[in-house]
This record gives structure tokens, C-alpha cells and sequence, in this order.
């Protein structure tokens, strides 16, 4: 009798315990390794081919990091994919020259290709890096983002990505690219939606 009551209190007391004691899911190990971040808008702005430059669309995010650490990947929200995309959707992260992407990656393995079969409706979308590279504390980085698909017609293949027409993010702006002029269009009202992370 004594026995069952002291195995009773041991289950209780596990159990007690268990409870008590937080678990940490894989959704917040992830969120815990956000290292910049906008996650507003719902403003969309559609990544493919540009008749007027025969080139890909070209967009830009800065950010910066809090405290220095190493980078592993980035997230993009997109939420519509239009006829079939087939083409790469590539990522860079380039240093700043001027207010303005520099064309210069930050480090060899900051930059990584996703085909457009792979790119998922209404979520989040993962580009990870080959390799991890560091970032440096207040510091601005730039995140741009292009694809490779070709088509006569405007906008057919191409994938739309969430963005933020009023953004509030304090520690970078959007921009866009003119294939035609060379040159970037840096706009401090706009905001895309991003996560960086570290490994």
C-alpha cells in the first residue's frame, strides 16, 4: 500500500513538473534566430520579366543587425504564383554604397537560387545559404532579390511577394531596380516583408 502511494506522489509530482517546465517547439527555436525582420503589408509586388528593360524585375530591402553573428538564410512571403513559373528567384545580400545596394556581396556564399516550382503560395519561403557568413552590428546590409524568367507577355510567368506601402521598419527601406537607367530607386515609405536568420 505504501509503495502504490509513494509510486502515486512520484506521477503526480512528474507530471506537476513536466507542466511546469516550458517546451520550446521548433517554431520558436526559429523565431529565437531571427536576427532582422518586417513581417506587415500586404501590398504585393510581382518578381518577373520587365519588357521595357528585357530583364528581371529587381528589388531591394536594407536592414540592419543588432548585434554582430553569422547569417544562414532569409525568408520572403509570397503569396501568388502566376502561370507556371519555372525560372530561379535569386537572393543576394550586398553591402551598401552610397544608400544603396553596391552590386558587391557581403561574403562568396551570400547568394543562393530557388526555381519557382519549389516557391510555395501564401507562406513563407526559405533561401539558405550554402554556407553560414557573418553580418556586422548596425551595420546596413542589403537584401536583393531578381529572377531569371523570361516571357513576351508582362508579368506571365512570375511569383508575388508581399510588401508594405506604409512600412515603419526603422533600419532600412525598400527599393527598385531601372535595367534601362542602371540604377537603383531607394523609396523610405516602403517595406518588403523579410526575416533573417542566424544558424
Amino acid at each position: 500500500m505504501k509503495d502504490r502511494i509513494l509510486f502515486n506522489f512520484f506521477v503526480i509530482s512528474l507530471a506537476i513538473f513536466l507542466i511546469s517546465c516550458p517546451i520550446e517547439t521548433e517554431e520558436k527555436k526559429e523565431v529565437s534566430k531571427i536576427i532582422a525582420q518586417y513581417t506587415n503589408g500586404t501590398d504585393e509586388i510581382t518578381i518577373s520579366f520587365d519588357m521595357g528593360s528585357m530583364a528581371g524585375i529587381k528589388i531591394c530591402q536594407g536592414f540592419k543587425i543588432a548585434s554582430g553573428s553569422n547569417c544562414k538564410s532569409v525568408d520572403l512571403y509570397a503569396t501568388t504564383k502566376l502561370f507556371n513559373p519555372t525560372g530561379d528567384y535569386t537572393l543576394r545580400i550586398e553591402i551598401d554604397n552610397a544608400g544603396k545596394p553596391s552590386g558587391t556581396l557581403v561574403n562568396p556564399d551570400a547568394v543562393v537560387s530557388k526555381n519557382g516550382v519549389n516557391i510555395t503560395e501564401n507562406s513563407w519561403n526559405n533561401w539558405s545559404f550554402p554556407n553560414l557568413f557573418s553580418l556586422t552590428a548596425n551595420t546596413t546590409y542589403w537584401i536583393v532579390f531578381t529572377t531569371n524568367e523570361s516571357s513576351v507577355i508582362p508579368d506571365q510567368p512570375g511569383i508575388k511577394f508581399y510588401y508594405d506601402s506604409t512600412g515603419t521598419y526603422a533600419d532600412g527601406a525598400y527599393g527598385s531596380y531601372d535595367s534601362m537607367m542602371f540604377n537603383w530607386t531607394i523609396n523610405t515609405d516602403l517595406d518588403l516583408r523579410f526575416r533573417v536568420y542566424k544558424e
